[in-house]
């Protein structure tokens, strides 16, 4: 008995453990997880989630985010007025659709599309392989002339 057991939570702990690397590996599981955080109300600014987290981010991003936060050390208003994850400034999302619409196991192209308040919001997501999983490496975001990419947001502002 203690033996069938065993056996039984061996299994249950293989299973889980799969289904925690299979969502490391997908880059829609991913974006999702990144949004996760914007889907709850946040209690306070140290509860809301950091667009600017390098973390999220390939290493080529990485080091540009670097550099952007070094030219901006010590200054007022240096930094990105708003979260391009989200294409403004306050939140309350819903509706969020992560879509996968290329993929060749090194770069992977999504379609995310959620509700902000009232207001349709639309990106494309490029994503990268990386040693740690999916990265962010590049996003399309905005509408007509407020289009953006990561290379406008992560420049200083002037």
């Amino acid at each position: 008995m203690r033996r069938m057991i065993g056996l039984l939570l061996g299994a249950v702990v293989a299973v889980s453990s799969g289904a925690a690397r299979a969502a490391e590996a997908d880059a829609v599981a991913t974006v999702k997880k990144i949004y996760a955080g914007y889907l709850k109300p946040a209690r306070d600014l140290a509860s809301s989630p950091d667009q600017l987290a390098p973390k999220l981010y390939s290493a080529r991003r990485r080091a540009q985010l670097a550099r952007l936060q070094k030219a901006c050390a010590g200054k007022d208003m240096c930094l990105p007025d708003f979260d391009h994850l989200i294409d403004g400034q306050d939140w309350r999302l819903s509706g969020l659709s992560v879509t996968e619409t290329a993929n060749d196991g090194r770069t992977a192209r999504l379609d995310v599309s959620f509700r902000n308040f009232d207001t349709a919001v639309r990106f494309d997501f490029t994503m990268v392989k990386e040693a740690g999983g999916w990265k962010i490496d590049e996003i399309e975001g905005g509408g007509g002339e407020s289009r953006y990419t990561l290379d406008e947001v992560f420049k200083p502002n002037p």
